[in-house]
């Protein structure tokens, strides 16, 4: 019943249709490619385990067990916090095919990761800053306590360091007003009072054992007066004052202005003027 030329025929579309399922990708219930890479580091499930929305259950499961022995803590590459990550996506993607959550919930919109950097940069800034605070404070308590030893080598020390200090407070205010500027010697200034920080500590730590005897030995009435004349000579209003003429001095140095026609351009430019005194 079959001649040869109609049993070529179907030799060949079934040799056509053969290679297509071959070189096809595995597809859902929708379409959808299921092969894909995994991203960790998304708030979506189906990006987290590597599968399209519309994957099969099945593929997805397959695809679950699969990361699941992968980055299990118990096996050799394996990490707690992707195992838990993983697990995580897997149960809310069940909760979006059974209709309890929707898949635009685990969405990023561009809004919020903006708005999320925004906060991060506040929050790190606000910690710089109060760690700058205590930092100043420890440095006055070292101060008081070794008003007893200290001698002039110390004092020059002190204030370096609370020069330095007074100075980067200054130029970051600069440098976020015009960072581009001025962002070069923040970052320069920012790692010498890491130095610094790090130089005063050392101090620290070669007269602990003066410091704690001074400590416990000095009255509220010395104490008193050691803090007058950190006042007196280390002052906040004090160094900052004096971090700020300097840092005048060098932006006319650097504008190429003149003290004669200095105060035109200070009219001129009132609010940087404003915002570095503030």
């Amino acid at each position: 019943f079959f001649s040869p030329a109609l049993m070529m025929r179907h030799v060949a579309l079934f040799l056509r249709v053969g290679s297509c399922r071959a070189s096809a990708p595995t597809r859902g219930v929708r379409g959808f490619s299921t092969a894909a890479q995994p991203a960790f580091d998304s708030r979506n499930p189906f990006q987290v385990l590597g599968v399209d929305p519309g994957a099969e259950i099945d593929a997805i499961k397959k695809q679950y067990y699969k990361l699941s022995m992968i980055h299990h803590p118990d096996s050799t590459q394996g990490d707690d916090a992707t195992f838990k990550k993983l697990n995580k996506a897997y149960h809310d993607v069940l909760d979006i095919r059974a209709g309890r959550l929707t898949e635009e919930a685990f969405e990023d919109s561009f809004e919020e990761w903006l708005r999320g950097l925004k906060e991060a940069k506040a929050k790190r800034e606000k910690m710089a800053s109060q760690m700058r605070k205590e930092e100043y404070f420890q440095l006055r308590t070292w101060f008081v306590f070794s008003n007893t030893f200290r001698d002039e080598k110390d004092n020059s020390l002190f204030l370096r360091w609370i020069r330095l200090w007074a100075t980067l407070n200054v130029v970051e205010v600069a440098a976020a007003k015009l960072p581009g500027q001025w962002g070069m010697f923040q970052q320069r200034l920012a790692e010498s009072w890491k130095a610094a920080l790090f130089q005063s500590q050392e101090w620290a730590s070669s007269h602990a054992a003066a410091l704690q005897e001074a400590r416990q030995a000095m009255s509220e009435v010395s104490v008193e007066e050691a803090n007058k004349q950190f006042e007196m000579e280390y002052g906040v209003a004090k160094m900052l004052a004096q971090a700020h003429a300097d840092f005048e001095n060098l932006r006319k140095e650097m504008a190429g202005i003149e003290d004669d026609d200095y105060e035109d351009e200070v009219e001129e430019d009132d609010d940087v003027d404003l915002l570095l005194k503030a």
